[in-house]
């Protein structure tokens, strides 16, 4: 799908083609951390309701989880009822499998719950991205902690995955650019192109329960002759509550 885009004297840049989009969610026992990343996504993103679905996948959680959200957020919300917990890779590659042939989506972003949308804007920003090489498959985006700190951005060298500093608040930089290829991005959020799913294939499940598989993901991108980008335009919460 090609997508065109326009500038207004706002400078907030405007689709004219909104693709489909499903955000896989995956939930295991953390209702009320899903329930405020849904707020936060229904609140906030501004993208055409058509074009948007919000896909729970639940691993078999036994706090009520599934009545909960129904109740909580009705028909605004789909939800994926797995019998059990399958983990991370098998989970999330059920959302997408399930989002691809449901409902034809062209890009699937995955969230991780522990997360806040602070930005309106996100979704069409990160999906610019995918504008400016036919080669970027996947898109991530500024990761902050509640305080505004900086948690990560991006890794640009192969040799800084395997010696990652520690997780810790930073002041966030001001990037030179909007956006730039990676290495690595985020596992979440990581939005994907379709023709991702059709070229790499999916989560590799041999991390199952749950390890790097992200991060295999995305090398194997580059592995494949793809690129990653990374919008640093936007930023996401994430409380690192795993």
């Amino acid at each position: 799908m090609i997508i065109k885009w326009r500038k207004l004297k706002s400078r907030v840049v405007i689709m004219k083609r909104f693709p489909k989009i499903s955000i896989i969610i995956l939930n295991w026992n953390g209702k009320k951390i899903t329930e405020r990343l849904v707020n936060s996504l229904l609140s906030k993103t501004i993208y055409p309701k058509d074009k948007f679905k919000i896909l729970i996948v639940d691993n078999g959680s036994k706090d009520g989880s599934i009545e909960y959200l129904k109740k909580r957020f009705g028909k605004k919300i789909e939800i994926l009822a797995l019998k059990k917990n399958y983990g991370y890779s098998i989970g999330v590659n059920r959302g997408i499998k399930y989002a691809i042939e449901q409902h034809s989506s062209d890009y699937l972003i995955i969230l991780n719950n522990d997360m806040k949308i602070i930005d309106t804007s996100w979704i069409i920003k990160m999906l610019k991205i995918f504008s400016y090489n036919k080669k970027i498959m996947t898109v991530g985006c500024d990761l902050i902690f509640p305080d505004g700190k900086l948690q990560y951005n991006g890794v640009k060298k192969f040799s800084r995955i395997f010696l990652p500093s520690q997780v810790s608040a930073k002041d966030y930089p001001k990037e030179k650019e909007k956006w730039e290829l990676v290495y690595v991005g985020t596992g979440a959020p990581m939005m994907i192109k379709k023709m991702a799913i059709e070229k790499i294939g999916y989560f590799d499940e041999v991390f199952t329960p749950s390890s790097s598989e992200e991060i295999d993901y995305l090398i194997r991108v580059n592995e494949k002759g793809y690129l990653n980008g990374y919008c640093h335009e936007t930023k996401v919460i994430h409380y690192l509550s795993l």
